[in-house]
């Protein structure tokens, strides 16, 4: 049963090879899929400060 499982779990986190994906990746899948939009350029506005840590305490 628990082979059965790790089976299962391989298979679904196997990356896909289908004639739909093309054996792309996701990030070149989802470029494809969005291409005829065209892209996004932006403006990275300046950083004012430093970021500051977080406080645990």
């Amino acid at each position: 049963m628990e082979e059965e499982a790790r089976m299962s779990m391989r298979q679904a986190v196997k990356p896909s090879q289908g004639p739909e994906s093309g054996g792309a990746g996701l990030g070149r899948r989802i470029g494809v899929h969005f291409a005829d939009l065209g892209g996004v350029e932006l403006d990275v506005p300046p950083r004012a400060s430093s970021p500051e840590p977080a406080s645990l305490s």
